[in-house]
């Protein structure tokens, strides 16, 4: 019974010795197959806008991202946004993203979001050739208005603008930084 109960423990051993080399011998840089794996390496991520909480189930694109101190006039620009702050615009200095979920939408993010700007003048400037606001693109003769996502409410606020529609602009001061849509329909009575 003992001698039996030796070669048991013996056969138990040798098995977990075979284990134990074939987890070893595998090379350290080779994750096991039912390894969790990152999409995105943490090195390669950069801080930026959050996106607006209504929208925060799609996957936002960082176009630019760039630090803007309180006392400087900068321009941030990224993809066919360009954001324009003028010395002073800011209370305090802020890194500031442009984000977009889709290239062919005007449907975007400036943040940090509910960033304030001061009475001094933010241009916001959209260039939308070849987007859903181009009336060449979906056969609409309208012109394409600005609506910024009011997080606190969850509305969308039409914001007041200039549209050239021979260079296919758009340009509006803006107060308030965070989601934005240039559409000919206010998204929250079109589907958004």
């Amino acid at each position: 019974m003992r001698r039996q109960a030796s070669v048991q423990g013996s056969k138990a051993m040798v098995v977990l010795a075979a284990l134990a080399v074939l987890a070893t011998g595998t090379s350290c840089s080779k994750m096991m197959p039912t390894a969790p794996s990152s999409a995105i390496p943490a090195r390669s991520m950069k801080p930026g806008a959050q996106a607006a909480s209504t929208t925060s189930n799609y996957a936002w694109v960082t176009l630019a991202d760039k630090w803007v101190n309180k006392g400087e006039t900068a321009a941030v620009a990224g993809g066919r946004y360009k954001v324009d702050f003028t010395r002073g615009s800011l209370s305090a200095g802020a890194q500031v993203a442009i984000q977009e979920r889709d290239p062919a939408l005007v449907d975007f993010v400036v943040g940090p979001m509910n960033t304030v700007c001061s009475s001094k003048a933010t241009t916001m400037t959209i260039s939308y050739a070849s987007s859903n606001a181009d009336v060449m693109v979906n056969g609409m003769i309208r012109v394409p208005n600005l609506y910024r996502l009011n997080e606190s409410t969850g509305a969308w606020e039409a914001v007041a603008g200039t549209n050239d529609s021979v260079n296919k602009k758009f340009t509006a001061k803006v107060s308030v930084l965070g989601g934005y849509v240039l559409d000919f329909v206010d998204p929250g009575k079109g589907g958004w």
